[in-house]
């Protein structure tokens, strides 16, 4: 008898990815995701609103990120999130973003978005 079962399932679990089982409150801190506005980054943007983070959504298509920042804000209405235009494969996009962003507060960073090319990625390991 094969019994493999429980191995193969231990396995899914790891590989799969799991929820992030911690509640602690995020008051005065802020984040910035990027790939906010579908997702898991639109989700880890709900979860860390609803834990007292400012949330920026750095987004491409700002209609989209504000649909999803709405979304947001009807799940949980004292969201504190804000929608910026950020495209990751437009290196004038992210500068003037890091120079409108870099005045700021300090922030936390997500990176949710995978809009760069594999080589690009595979460069950094």
């Amino acid at each position: 008898m094969n019994n493999t079962g429980p191995l193969c399932l231990s396995v899914r679990k790891y590989s799969a990815g799991g929820a992030c089982m911690s509640m602690a409150r995020l008051d005065g801190k802020t984040v910035l995701i990027t790939g906010a506005n579908t997702g898991i980054g639109k989700e880890t943007a709900l979860d860390l609103a609803i834990r007292g983070a400012r949330v920026i959504m750095a987004c491409r298509d700002v209609e989209k990120g504000e649909e999803a920042a709405a979304s947001i804000r009807r799940i949980y209405c004292k969201a504190n999130v804000e929608v910026r235009e950020l495209d990751l494969a437009d290196t004038s996009s992210i500068r003037a973003f890091a120079q409108r962003f870099l005045r700021g507060k300090p922030t936390n960073l997500i990176h949710a978005s995978q809009t760069a090319p594999y080589s690009l990625y595979s460069a950094l390991l």
